[in-house]
């Protein structure tokens, strides 16, 4: 069962008393999550996302419902909002609730950014480093939820669990896999590292350029409290030259957004040190996800792309922790 255009615009009356001119799919009727791009009689426009509210959440996302995941997004919201964080703000329902529940649904609704894209590659690396260090620099409450990465031992049982459980690993991938595991194990590397709120899937297509010049960070649904060091691993992971069997580190994207990072936040003590293995863990969960992808809809052609390049970043991830090591040491 999906909802249609028609019954997006009676949520949005019934729930949020807004009156939609115009209510635009963004994603096919079969998805998982629906969103729904609204523009308002008075000119605003919003994001609405839904998903069925009895639906259980995949493991990777840590199960539950989906009142649980987008209240866990909506409380990350809320905090950014608090923080004057660049990201999409939540807008409550008529009854003051952060998230929506509409017969069979449940929906949240965020404002529409608009904005370009940030520069693909390692060239827009620094601005995103900036504006990443100036988010593990606010502080974070104790109360705000675990990024889908946290708490670890969690994270990683889940992904270990996924990866155990696919059937038939083609031979090619059977490294891979045995990588991640021995990755996945390696958690308490990362256990005693200082928290903050990651935005938990931190990468150019995830930036927007603001019109006024800014920069802000969109798509919250991973997001919650975690160790930094996962959330600058993502952003430091393709700052690499595939040369051939060992990718090597750019030591020129590398340092260019380590620094821009460091502008907002120094690293503390032992996190260059750990940067290698939240590269790899982070790493083994997405290849576990990507797994998972395979055992329901085969081994395609998206499958086997994203596992490429997941096979390269764990490759390149020992080179780039140890330039980072070098880098901040210098």
């Amino acid at each position: 069962m999906m909802l249609d255009i028609d019954d997006a615009g009676r949520l949005l009356i019934d729930q949020y008393g807004l009156a939609p001119r115009l209510v635009r799919a963004r994603t096919p009727p079969e998805a998982e999550v629906q969103v729904f791009r609204i523009e308002t009689r008075q000119d605003r426009q919003w994001l609405l996302r839904v998903r069925r509210a009895d639906r259980r959440l995949p493991a990777w996302l840590g199960g539950g419902h989906s009142l649980d995941w987008f209240g866990r997004q909506a409380a990350v919201l809320r905090w950014c909002g608090r923080h004057d964080f660049p990201a999409p703000a939540l807008r409550r329902t008529l009854e003051k609730q952060a998230v929506a529940r509409w017969e069979r649904w449940a929906g949240l609704l965020v404002s529409f950014l608009p904005g370009g894209s940030l520069a693909a590659g390692t060239e827009g690396l620094p601005h995103l480093g900036r504006l990443l260090g100036s988010l593990h620099a606010l502080e974070s409450p104790d109360g705000l939820p675990g990024s889908w990465w946290y708490p670890l031992d969690a994270a990683a049982e889940r992904a270990r669990a996924l990866l155990d459980d696919i059937e038939e690993v083609p031979d090619e991938w059977l490294a891979l896999q045995a990588d991640c595991l021995q990755a996945l194990a390696a958690w308490p590397r990362l256990q005693d590292l200082p928290l903050c709120t990651l935005h938990g899937d931190c990468y150019p297509g995830n930036a927007l350029v603001l019109p006024e010049g800014g920069l802000a960070l969109i798509d919250w649904e991973y997001a919650g409290r975690g160790p930094a060091v996962l959330d600058l691993g993502t952003l430091l992971e393709d700052c690499y030259r595939d040369s051939g069997s060992i990718p090597m580190p750019d030591q020129g994207a590398l340092r260019a957004a380590l620094a821009a990072y460091q502008e907002t936040r120094r690293l503390m003590p032992g996190e260059a040190g750990a940067l290698g293995a939240a590269i790899r863990f982070g790493v083994a969960y997405r290849t576990a996800v990507r797994f998972t992808f395979a055992e329901e809809s085969g081994w395609s052609e998206a499958v086997l792309r994203g596992l490429r390049r997941e096979q390269v970043r764990m490759a390149a991830a020992a080179g780039i922790g140890t330039l980072v090591q070098a880098l901040v040491h210098d």
